[in-house]
């Protein structure tokens, strides 16, 4: 469906209304767009749109706002994006409990991941604690310790809220590591 799709939008959608279309980008089921045309010509677009086969697609309609995957995409009066992170009301966040066999770093890496995250994808540092908040939350609810949980973010928030560093202007190269690595210690040669 995805790739048959694929063609429809490029061979059929996108050359007869590439004009008041000028951005549209598609996920697999979820598209996004910024249309500049009429709502009359929306409409017309829409039921091209759902002539092309037995897949109908529901559109949102013409919003300066927008849920696309996990970010709330927003125009603000100045004509600027905003962004904010979109959470699913029906997601149960069944984060690792902490009597879970995991190593214990996989929580560090949760909680950085996360954090991380929603630090690049929320434009307001309001939004951005907002759903840290509601992350911290979250893994106390499973279990987990807030003193282990606020240790963690201060870590992380650390982490990624200094100055990246700049890039060198000489030329890179790759580096391969090659680390031979077995649960039991076996090497490819003994197996």
């Amino acid at each position: 469906a995805t790739i048959f799709w694929g063609y429809i939008e490029r061979k059929r959608i996108l050359p007869k209304w590439k004009h008041l279309l000028p951005f549209f980008k598609r996920f697999i089921d979820d598209k996004l767009g910024i249309w500049v045309g009429s709502t009359l010509e929306f409409e017309q677009f829409m039921i091209d749109l759902n002539s092309q086969g037995s897949l109908q697609w529901i559109a949102s309609g013409l919003q300066s706002s927008v849920n696309f995957l996990d970010l709330t995409i927003s125009f603000c009066q100045d004509n600027k994006l905003s962004f904010m992170t979109y959470q699913k009301a029906f997601n149960l966040y069944l984060y690792i409990p902490p009597s879970s066999a995991h190593p214990p770093g996989v929580l560090k890496s949760i909680i950085y991941g996360n954090l991380r995250r929603y630090w690049q994808q929320n434009t307001s540092i309001d939004d951005y604690i907002a759903i840290a908040r509601q992350f911290a939350d979250r893994l106390e609810a499973r279990g987990h310790k807030r003193s282990t949980i606020t240790e963690l973010f201060l870590e992380a928030t650390k982490a990624f809220t200094k100055t990246a560093p700049t890039k060198s202007t000489t030329a890179e190269s790759p580096l391969y590591l090659y680390w031979e690595w077995h649960p039991r210690g076996l090497t490819r040669q003994q197996l």
